[in-house]
């Protein structure tokens, strides 16, 4: 890592690790927000995500654990090979750097592993091995500083601190696992840690011709440095920011894209609704004409017990006049 190279290809890796982490957790988590009304399961962490992304089956591979241990096996073996010099290992800053790999290759293996055999490994071993990795890489750069210059040991302590925040905010996903706040606060740790190597790199090996380097014993340089650091901060949190407000947009535009038919076809919603509406209306038609015959057949009933009440009394009237006259 003792080159612009070695801190921009290691930071470039777990940079779009922790982008793709942030827009994973944000699509679940706005998701498990939809469903809720619907009883559906509430929001948990997960270490790891699926790239579904792909096609078929390769969409549910343990593509996280497999990169992470194709990138720290080159990676390491790099650092390795670039150790020796006339057949003995004069670099040791090299080994330390593939020690840092190794631990991260143990990450990978254990993902795997826990992918295919879920029983195998006790809950929450991938969050256990993960603190562990950032915690070794952590001690390792805390002894990475001696007999270096000022600004050099302000980088990498600030670069320690957000190794901690790496290395702590796993075990708190085990104890608040239904929080969306903190594997999000996880991958905004990971993504500062990065970027900040990226600075580091520039600062330490900048590989712009003509680049003017910087004075490393300088107080206001220094000072500088950490206003740096803080900006990385700021911009990181922007960054996530803005990814959870693209990704809720986007899950919004395509819920309303799914409800709108298309080529102007009426919808099945609309369709049902329509034809319940029809279905009400005949069965209200139905009802009001039986009630209409039950009225004409009770005014014919009456109609005609008052004719025959009408010749009841005729009857009656004829027998009168017939006594009376005879």
């Amino acid at each position: 890592m003792g080159s612009f190279g070695g801190h921009a290809l290691p930071g470039s890796f777990f940079i779009i690790f922790a982008l793709f982490w942030t827009v994973q957790i944000y699509r679940k988590y706005y998701r498990c927000l939809g469903n809720k009304s619907r009883g559906a399961a509430t929001f948990r962490s997960s270490t790891t995500y699926t790239f579904d992304f792909l096609c078929g089956r390769a969409k549910y591979w343990e593509w996280e654990g497999i990169l992470k241990i194709l990138f720290t096996t080159v990676g390491g073996g790099i650092e390795i090979l670039t150790a020796f010099k006339d057949g003995q290992f004069v670099h040791l800053g090299n080994g330390q750097h593939a020690t840092m790999f190794f631990f991260f290759f143990l990450s990978g293996v254990v993902d795997v592993i826990v992918h295919s055999h879920p029983t195998l490994l006790p809950k929450g071993v991938q969050n256990a091995v993960g603190t562990l990795a950032f915690a070794v890489e952590g001690l390792l750069f805390s002894f990475h500083t001696h007999d270096r210059p000022p600004m050099d040991v302000i980088i990498h302590t600030l670069l320690l601190y957000s190794i901690i925040l790496c290395a702590g905010l796993p075990l708190v996903e085990l104890v608040l696992p239904t929080s969306a706040l903190v594997p999000l606060c996880r991958a905004y740790a990971v993504l500062l840690q990065w970027t900040w190597f990226w600075q580091a790199g520039f600062i330490l090996y900048n590989p712009l011709p003509n680049a003017i380097p910087w004075d490393q014993t300088d107080h206001s340089q220094m000072m500088v440095v950490t206003m740096i650091f803080a900006w990385h901060m700021a911009g990181d949190l922007l960054l996530i920011l803005a990814i959870g407000l693209l990704v809720r947009l986007a899950q919004c535009c395509g819920h309303a894209h799914k409800q709108l038919p298309s080529n102007g076809s009426v919808g099945y919603d609309q369709l049902k609704l329509i034809t319940t509406s029809s279905n009400d209306a005949r069965h209200d038609d139905g009802r009001d004409s039986r009630k209409s015959d039950e009225n004409f057949n009770d005014e014919s009933d009456g109609n005609e017990d008052d004719d025959e009440t009408v010749l009841t009394k005729a009857e009656s009237v004829i027998e009168g006049f017939r006594d009376e006259f005879m």
